[in-house]
């Protein structure tokens, strides 16, 4: 969140710059009606900028990931920055609506109507015209805004089916649109030839194109490649299944791609696969695998799906990825001891790299394991401490039937280096945030703790 905050800052403070450029004598009036229009303005700008960076997000640009450090990061960024384009283009429609309310009941003076905001070019045409469609987009934004809040609230229940958030997403794209076509006729003339303008409406149209684009079904449109089932099973409550690729770029383990079955939506798992990286850059044939555990609506469906021979072996399904930087790499200090935190199906983030370290005999890293769990079976555990073995990792189970959770006072105890240590964790969102709690009140380098925020709404 902290990656995130600054990048929507920054964002924010270059378009109050620019707008305070290019209309600085509003820090001279006294008066409430031409302050309130220069405020109307920034918000506006303000808002659809913000709009324009989240719909820049959805596309998943492999140069968007590799700015925000993966897709997870993108996707939380583009969450937040979508939060904070409303709350703008909520102070934008109050202070449109409550003044306008103040002077039908006679509570503030009516404004005095001046042409000092009008270009200094000689554009009678374009000002006619603008002026002729102002009710228009007036009326856009004000019913926008109204739908906007209720498919952002709709999007932010995660109790919500996971294709009705989709379709939430598709309006949202088209609410943007009409968002655009608002802020270019009501920008105010006097910006026309100001930065403010310039950087507006490059956002406005790489968003519009981005929207279009979503819209269309083109979301990571250039890294989705078809394939067939090769293994399907369903065992204590995890879905296992294996796709051959004739066409793969290769991963990393700890990566996670998009899984499309036919008639279903688009959903992320990690591959459990040990990294298959590309050599030449060329596509080829790879084995993906993933274990996917009923915790919604579409992989609740996948024990049925398999018992009602609706998914089977030989079936096709395309892959979209991969995605994520959860790549066990420290970027400073590569033989540092690493601390792995799997919580429940979280376990899923670290098979691949535990596979890849036994293919290649590793012995550094040192790296332990720590399984938290409530409902592994024994076949499960035992399986996993045999391949925690072959790959030279210490493995901890956790179980939280009876034992108390894991701490950081816990892991302290365990490792005398604790300190110097880089903690990797793949689970719930709450573990995580506990265990970032904890860390940060024995100030812990929080640049060493690495976290999959494998949510997408």
């Amino acid at each position: 969140m902290k990656k995130a905050s600054w990048m929507i800052a920054l964002l924010i403070l270059l378009c109050s710059v620019f707008w305070l450029h290019a209309d600085w004598q509003i820090l001279k009036q006294t008066h409430w009606h031409p302050i309130r229009s220069g405020l109307l303005q920034l918000t506006g700008i303000l808002s659809i900028t913000l709009f324009s960076l989240t719909m820049i997000l959805a596309m998943r640009f492999r140069w968007v990931d590799a700015i925000t450090t993966g897709l997870d990061k993108s996707y939380r960024l583009h969450k937040w920055s979508a939060i904070f384009a409303l709350v703008f283009a909520l102070v934008h429609w109050l202070l449109a609506l409550v003044p306008k309310m103040l002077v039908q009941r006679g509570l503030l003076e009516r404004p005095i109507k001046s042409m000092a905001s009008q270009p200094a070019e000689n554009i009678d045409s374009i000002m006619q015209w603008l002026h002729q469609m102002r009710p228009m987009a007036e009326q856009m934004g004000d019913i926008g805004i109204k739908l906007m809040i209720l498919l952002m609230i709709a999007a932010l229940l995660k109790r919500l089916p996971y294709h009705w958030f989709q379709w939430s997403h598709k309006l949202m794209a088209l609410l943007y649109l009409a968002f655009v076509v608002h802020t270019v006729i009501l920008l105010k003339p006097s910006y026309w030839d100001q930065p403010i303008t310039w950087l507006t409406l490059l956002f406005v149209i790489v968003g519009s194109l981005c929207a279009v684009a979503s819209l269309l079904g083109k979301v990571g449109n250039a890294q989705r490649y078809q394939g067939r089932i090769r293994h399907i099973s369903h065992r204590h409550g995890v879905t296992a299944l294996t796709v051959h690729l004739p066409r793969w770029p290769g991963h990393q383990s700890g990566q996670f791609a998009f899984i499309r079955l036919a008639g279903e939506k688009a959903h992320p798992f990690t591959i459990t696969s040990s990294a298959a990286p590309s050599t030449t850059g060329a596509l080829n044939a790879h084995q993906l695998r993933f274990s996917i555990k009923a915790l919604g609506d579409f992989t609740g469906s996948l024990p049925t799906m398999i018992q009602s021979h609706d998914l089977v072996e030989n079936d096709q399904v395309e892959i979209e990825g991969p995605y994520g930087q959860f790549d066990f790499d420290t970027h400073t200090n590569s033989q540092s001891e690493q601390i792995w935190i799997a919580g429940g199906i979280g376990i899923a983030g670290f098979l691949a790299k535990l596979e890849e370290r036994a293919k290649l005999n590793s012995v550094q890293p040192q790296v332990t394991l720590y399984f938290c769990t409530q409902d592994a079976s024994r076949t499960q555990i035992n399986q996993l401490a045999h391949q925690a073995r072959i790959a030279n990792v210490d493995f901890h189970l956790i179980d939280n039937r009876k034992q108390p959770l894991l701490t950081i006072s816990t892991l302290e105890d365990n490792h005398p280096q604790f300190a110097q240590a880089s903690i990797w964790f793949c689970g719930p969102a709450n573990f995580a945030k506990a265990l970032a709690q904890q860390l940060k009140a024995k100030q812990f380098a929080m640049q060493r703790f690495h976290r999959e925020y494998f949510e997408f709404r």
